[in-house]
């Protein structure tokens, strides 16, 4: 009782610090969208998104739709610079823990239609791991994310699997690597990192640099754009 009451109380706590960092809305060059199976950040990256409906005004012009996605994976990946450098455009040096979930809410325009995504960025630490389950309902699809320069971080990726499928089977999921800007200290290959993602069946895998700021755009467009074909 008494360990089931510290759980109760610690999602209070965190519920009371969840918040939406940002809300903004861009408008990607068509140029954007389409690269998914063609370029060599995703070699064959194949979908098995169900069909769920997040169409929220069907008769309107344009079309809204809003999605959930989750980004798991070790502490200090990398996960809230990604969400950051993509929504706000910014980097922020210093490592703090997320603690819990954070959401941030994007809004952009895909084609004709209106899409806003709903990034929860889930702490990686192990403490949290009866949180994370308390939020991963009503997801759309999965980023985990690694460290290029901390093996560890990319041997785990079967295990944070593993956690996100016990909740939501079959959950699509992509694969990231992220500080690609850190040449010399980088301990994983792009063939180590790929060979991960097909054993695991997972949609692609790409590479980013949240400090740059290098392919972090286009990840998500590739997000999004895999979720459009799949719901539309």
């Amino acid at each position: 009782m008494g360990f089931d009451f510290l759980i109760l109380v610690e999602l209070s706590i965190i519920e009371k610090q969840r918040f939406l960092t940002f809300s903004t809305r861009v408008s990607l060059p068509k140029g954007v969208w389409g690269q998914l199976r063609e370029g060599p950040e995703h070699p064959g990256g194949q979908s098995d998104l169900k069909k769920r409906s997040r169409l929220v005004t069907e008769k309107s012009s344009p079309k809204r739709w809003i999605f959930k996605i989750i980004l798991m994976g070790d502490y200090a990946v990398g996960k809230t610079c990604i969400i950051r450098r993509y929504v706000s455009d910014s980097f922020i040096e210093d490592y703090k823990a997320s603690i819990g979930v954070d959401i941030t809410s994007q809004e952009l325009n895909y084609e004709d239609d209106i899409v806003q995504l709903q990034l929860w960025d889930m702490s990686g630490q192990t403490d949290f791991k009866l949180v994370r389950k308390q939020f991963m309902s009503g997801t759309d699809i999965g980023i985990i994310v690694f460290d290029l320069t901390r093996l560890s971080s990319l041997q785990n990726v079967g295990r944070w699997i593993n956690e996100i499928h016990a909740m939501i089977p079959e959950l699509p999921l992509a694969l990231v690597g992220n500080k690609s800007d850190l040449d010399r200290e980088r301990q994983i290959s792009r063939e180590a990192a790929e060979k991960t993602m097909k054993e695991h069946g997972m949609l692609f895998y790409a590479e980013t640099s949240a400090k740059s700021g290098d392919n972090i755009t286009q990840l998500f467009a590739d997000v999004t754009q895999q979720l459009m074909e799949d719901n539309k």
